[in-house]
């Protein structure tokens, strides 16, 4: 047999075997799809000790719980949250304070199934560096009626910003989320929803967030000189101050009779001094001087 027939057989011969395992259902073996791998992103991912950051996680077993660590998985951890039934998750947690260089440091996350996902935080700038305060309170806001969806943009774009060096931002800010603060003994926070319109729940939130930022001046961020409050009254509340006397029909318990019943007409009519109402003021924020005077 010459060599172009002995090529022709043996191509006729491979081509009839690919027929016949085709005809038999046999079909080369596909490779078995991979769970993609565990990772996490950090909002921001830079900024001052103390600072609270969104970790967000994909990729891990389903229904788990993840915590959150700051260099090592040793104990403890700075932040906890639920992976859901797609395997992602979003937790809140706060920077270490104490013995934080400037430089970049690993963010671990680790599922309750031993899977762990890393990233780095850049400490850009030390404690005494920071000069703004923004007080956030997202869950407040989802619950008066913003969507989850323009929340989470919001959440997003103020870690943006935070994120952004001085020199675009002209500041050096920190977030605090009153949303998540452990308020001890006493909930101020829970005390004041759903009794909006009364002065005694309103004046006793106000006075613990105040008391939140004068502690931060006092034992964290000595140069804190601004606070960014995002939201209106019904998100985070400002003082009820008794109203000076004014001339008929301009005093405060007069003028909003006009005015839908609600928190707000509420607040403006309540009985302070000798009976001329209240007003609001956010001005206790803005006294860091240590003194809350009640203006």
């Amino acid at each position: 047999m010459s060599t172009t027939k002995k090529k022709t057989a043996t191509s006729f011969l491979f081509t009839g075997l690919t027929i016949l395992l085709v005809l038999l259902g046999t079909q080369p073996a596909l490779a078995i799809p991979t769970a993609p791998a565990q990772s996490i992103t950090l909002e921001p991912s830079s900024g001052a000790p103390g600072s609270q950051i969104v970790v967000r996680g994909s990729g891990f077993s389903p229904g788990g719980r993840v915590s959150i660590y700051w260099e090592s998985t040793t104990p403890p951890d700075i932040g906890s949250g639920p992976i859901d039934q797609y395997g992602t998750f979003s937790t809140t947690v706060t920077i270490p304070l104490d013995n934080v260089d400037e430089g970049e440091h690993t963010i671990i996350a680790q599922s309750t199934y031993q899977e762990v996902a890393y990233a780095t935080f850049t400490v850009a700038v030390l404690a005494h560096s920071v000069d703004t305060l923004i007080l956030v309170d997202y869950n407040r806001m989802q619950g008066i009626g913003y969507s989850a969806a323009n929340v989470s943009t919001l959440e997003t774009k103020i870690n943006t910003l935070v994120g952004l060096p001085k020199s675009q931002s002209n500041m050096v800010a920190v977030i605090r989320r009153l949303d998540l603060v452990a308020w001890g003994p006493v909930d101020y926070r829970g005390l004041w929803i759903g009794n909006e319109g009364l002065v005694t729940s309103t004046n006793n939130y106000v006075d613990a967030i105040d008391n939140i930022i004068e502690t931060l001046k006092q034992t964290t961020y000595p140069n804190l000189q601004y606070i960014i409050i995002v939201g209106a009254h019904e998100v985070i509340p400002m003082y009820a101050r008794p109203a000076d006397d004014m001339d008929t029909p301009y005093r405060e318990s007069q003028w909003v009779n006009p005015l839908p019943a609600g928190y707000f007409k509420s607040l403006y009519q309540a009985s302070g001094g000798p009976g001329y109402g209240h007003y609001l003021t956010d001005s206790v924020y803005g006294d860091l001087s240590y003194v809350n005077n009640g203006c």
